[in-house]
């Protein structure tokens, strides 16, 4: 079967081509596609979070959650049976995301329904979605949260999945067969072998209830000590997310004191780096302090 960018590029179609979920590479090639002699494609990508690498010879834009009163209005126009107040809760919980509010929405059978639950019940109607109790299945939603991302596809040894199923003490395989089962309630979303709890409106509160139910020592070890690089900086970006977790402030604080990991700022790797980085909001005056350590280290 021709490639249909082939295609479009041998026959000189003159039109835009959009691809979602779109990675670096396939980015790079396309663009490359776009960019030759006499080619009419323009093109369009979108990537969920390209981060500070942003494309070469490409217009890059962010497009933020939509405002309350869009919601609002899309609450109105696709679920008339919500109230005022119904449309108000779910705004503000949703934060932006229109799919977080979609799926809360249709859990309604009456109007003011929903006004009248906290955010613990809203967010258990989310994330069950009609469906019964699945304390198995919530684990190890938890543990997946973890990670900003993992590999979904490499079920080996010490694969990123392997670790993830050990912390939420099931087979690979019933944890495999678990993120399915999120997936096709849109509380996980995949680009490639990648798999990633999203939205964070429901990934962030899975995350803080999971550093509350392991010891710290094991779950350092198990996500920074004895794993890749790749795990312990995307685990560093799911902390960096849970600043109001008392845990986890625990945590950076221990790791940015005169004696933690990450304590001599001069002397950290590149992957120690990133993960200061991405930790260094959750606890503002420790990642003060280790700068200032730093500083006075390179002057002696």
């Amino acid at each position: 079967m021709m490639n249909p960018i082939f295609s479009i590029t041998v026959e000189d179609s003159d039109c835009v081509v959009v691809v979602d979920n779109c990675g670096q590479d396939i980015h790079k090639k396309l663009t490359e596609i776009a960019k030759s002699s006499g080619s009419k494609l323009r093109l369009i990508t979108v990537e969920y979070d390209i981060r500070d690498d942003w494309p070469e010879e490409t217009e890059c834009y962010l497009l933020e959650g939509s405002s309350d009163e869009i919601i609002k209005e899309l609450l109105k126009r696709y679920y008339p049976v919500l109230s005022d107040s119904d449309r108000n809760k779910i705004a503000e919980f949703s934060d932006g995301n229109a799919r977080v509010s979609f799926a809360l929405a249709s859990t309604a059978k009456r109007g003011g329904e929903l006004a009248k639950i906290q955010d613990t019940e809203l967010f258990k109607r989310l994330f069950l979605q009609k469906n019964s109790e699945n304390n198995e299945l919530l684990r190890c939603a938890e543990v997946a949260s973890l990670l900003y991302s993992f590999d979904s596809e490499n079920h080996a040894s010490g694969s990123e999945i392997a670790l993830l199923a050990f912390l939420a003490q099931v087979t690979v395989l019933a944890f495999y067969q678990n993120m399915v089962e999120l997936q096709k309630r849109g509380l996980v979303q995949q680009r490639g072998q990648w798999r990633a709890v999203l939205p964070h409106a429901i990934a962030n509160p899975l995350a803080a209830d999971a550093v509350d139910f392991f010891p710290r020592d094991v779950m350092v070890r198990t996500l920074v000590d004895q794993a890749s690089d790749r795990v312990a900086r995307s685990f560093s970006r799911r902390l960096g997310y849970l600043h109001d977790s008392k845990t986890v402030k625990e945590i950076v604080q221990q790791w940015l004191s005169p004696n933690g990991r990450l304590n001599n700022l001069s002397k950290l790797t590149d992957i120690e780096f990133q993960i200061f980085t991405n930790i260094a909001p959750v606890h503002e005056q420790s990642t003060l302090d280790a700068i200032d350590l730093g500083v006075l280290r390179g002057r002696t």
